[in-house]
């Protein structure tokens, strides 16, 4: 009885946060720059081919960009890399590791984690339009996070952003906090989760990436997974819907999704996965709209836990 208090007390805040934040944080002017881009494009093979319809899915170091509530419920240490969104000779590195901390029983899990980006060359030139040689700028941010369990359905998590970019006259360095939480419903095998990311300082004035996301993950069946997110973007004043689904029968799983990130970044996502022993790996191909004329493109993740 008294469990069944603490999941609908539970439901409540969690609605009540995501309508305060909602009409609290403020929009951006249209045409606003943000800094940190970088960071508006998801992580994950998996959660990439599900359309980045992730926020109540994640369960693990993916977790740590989508919600980082979710790392409560990793129950080993994982180690997670992707490498993706190559065009021409710029490409995107994700790392991630993360463990229960073992000193004290549900005493939480920690994780840490890279996202690189790099650029490729650029050729310089002088007032006078002479080459002056090659430059090889990129953004990079160091991500520390925390989360645990609570009431045994819910989970808040949150990480810490050290933020740097290096774009020649561009440079700077900045901090940025996302908060989550997940929520197991009385609602057999229905989670909802919301987060905040990029809550922080401005970079050479520009406002970082701002964005509100609240997401539901439904499992009808052992096999088949359900997910929904919205997406309020207040660098863009953008309101998002992705949606995904995961089949999976053995060791395969296959994905199928649909993304909206704005700036026409939109469309059908998909991918599959191969998930044996303590290997687990994922590849997906995503929309990348008018980013430098490619119309889509591929990432792979791997992970391992132990």
């Amino acid at each position: 009885m008294l469990n069944k208090k603490l999941q609908q007390v539970s439901v409540n805040l969690f609605f009540s946060l995501l309508s305060t934040l909602y009409f609290l944080l403020p929009n951006a002017e249209a045409g606003a720059d943000t800094a940190a881009d970088f960071l508006k494009p998801g992580i994950g093979a998996r959660a990439s081919a599900l359309g980045e319809a992730f926020c109540a899915v994640a369960d693990g170091v993916e977790s740590i960009y989508f919600n980082p509530a979710g790392l409560a419920y990793l129950t080993k240490k994982e180690v997670w890399a992707m490498y993706g969104d190559k065009r021409e000779d710029t490409s995107r590195t994700f790392l991630g590791y993360a463990q229960p901390i073992e000193e004290w029983e549900g005493d939480g899990v920690m994780g840490i984690s890279i996202i690189h980006q790099d650029l490729g060359k650029i050729e310089t030139r002088d007032k006078f339009n002479n080459p002056t040689g090659d430059i090889n700028p990129s953004e990079f941010a160091l991500i520390l996070s925390y989360s645990k369990l609570y009431y045994e359905n819910v989970s808040l998590g949150g990480s810490l952003k050290y933020i740097q970019r290096d774009l020649k006259e561009m440079k700077g360095k900045g901090f940025g906090i996302d908060f989550g939480v997940l929520c197991k419903t009385q609602i057999p095998n229905l989670t909802l989760g919301a987060c905040i990311e990029n809550l922080g300082s401005k970079i050479k004035g520009d406002e970082l990436p701002l964005n509100l996301r609240a997401g539901l993950a439904y499992q009808p069946m052992n096999n088949l997974l359900l997910s929904l997110d919205l997406n309020k973007h207040f660098y863009n004043s953008k309101l998002a819907i992705n949606a995904g689904i995961e089949y999976s029968y053995n060791i395969l799983a296959i994905r199928l999704g649909y993304l909206d990130k704005g700036r026409k970044v939109d469309g059908l996502t998909y991918g599959f996965g191969i998930d044996y022993k303590v290997y687990q790996l994922d590849f997906a191909n995503v929309s990348s709209g008018e980013m430098d004329g490619a119309e889509d493109m591929n990432r792979i993740s791997l992970s391992v836990s132990w």
